[in-house]
């Protein structure tokens, strides 16, 4: 394991230019909190790092293999349950009553984890896509508005998981939310958008 850099990373989309000529550095087993304006190309910068964009020029180095990434939007299986979704990553490496364990944890009612998460509320489907990136036990943890839908208690709730569990690890939040950088105890990146 070692700090994620990025070097001379620029990502265009047709003329558009989202980052331009980056270098960037996140360091190893700390948390990075990811601020700035919409459009200034965060959501991109965690795409670049998990592998799914492939930037235009530069590198992009120190990204371990085993990366869990919540989404802006939840991405789940919605004819599965919670506990089938989140058992997609972890296969037989997790018990089931540890994964249903998780689940409680984060508030998804006992009553709830037999039905398939299209009967979930918002909130709810955002807690299973929590659980499932973090059950993966992955190196790396990108999180891109992980909390927004929750309510004020709910939210502090989920960060507190999500902190406990995740100490040590590499993680990259992206927020619009300052008290949500600070109660994570994170390191304040501020994105500004490019211009050419």
């Amino acid at each position: 394991m070692s700090d994620i850099v990025l070097t001379g990373v620029t990502k265009r989309f047709n003329e558009n230019t989202v980052l331009l000529d980056r270098n960037i550095r996140f360091p190893e087993g700390k948390t990075t909190c990811v601020m700035g304006p919409s459009g200034s190309g965060k959501t991109t910068l965690l795409m670049l790092i998990a592998g799914l964009l492939a930037p235009d020029a530069g590198e992009i180095t120190g990204v371990p293999e085993r990366i869990g990434f919540v989404f802006q939007e939840d991405r789940l299986c919605e004819d599965f349950t919670a506990a089938a979704n989140v058992r997609l990553v972890t296969g037989r490496s997790v018990r089931p009553q540890e994964i249903r364990g998780e689940l409680v944890k984060l508030g998804i009612p006992e009553e709830s984890l037999s039905k398939p998460v299209r009967e979930y509320s918002g909130g709810m489907k955002r807690r299973v896509s929590i659980a499932r990136a973090m059950m993966y036990a992955p190196d790396l943890l990108l999180l891109d508005e992980p909390f927004k839908g929750l309510d004020e208690e709910l939210r502090r709730h989920v960060m507190d998981e999500v902190k406990e569990r995740l100490r040590g690890k590499t993680v990259i939040l992206v927020t619009h939310d300052p008290e949500e950088a600070e109660y994570l105890g994170g390191e304040i990146f501020y994105l500004k958008e490019d211009e050419e």
